[in-house]
This record gives structure tokens, sequence and C-alpha cells, in this order.
């Protein structure tokens, strides 16, 4: 799982910190999208982004 910040716009959405997650479509990424649903991220100030790879290399900038 690799994590990266976007921009620093925070004022826009409520304060929140952007982020963009890359997760594998593996059992170890559930814990991501259960978060989301639960919005956990959001509590905690985080709009956070998942997006689907296919493989790790992906996950590199």
């Amino acid at each position: 799982m690799t994590a990266c910040g976007d921009d620093d716009s925070g004022a826009a959405d409520g304060g929140r910190t952007k982020v963009t997650v890359a997760a594998l479509p593996l059992i170890d990424s559930a814990m991501l999208h259960i978060a989301q649903d639960r919005g956990l991220f959001e509590k905690e100030g985080l709009d956070v982004r998942i997006q689907q790879i296919q493989q790790s290399l992906q996950a590199l900038p």
C-alpha cells in the first residue's frame, strides 16, 4: 500500500487533507474500504481516494 498527498487546498473542503492510496485487489486492502465506508477517514480530517492498481509498480511515481 502506498499513499501520496495531493495539493494543499484543504480550506476549500473543510480543512481536510487530501490523500490518494494505491491498493492492490487483495484482502489486505479490505481495511481501507471498510474505513472509508464507515467514515473513519473523514472523522480524522482526511479526504481519502482509494486508487485500485493491478501491480505494485503502478504505485511508484
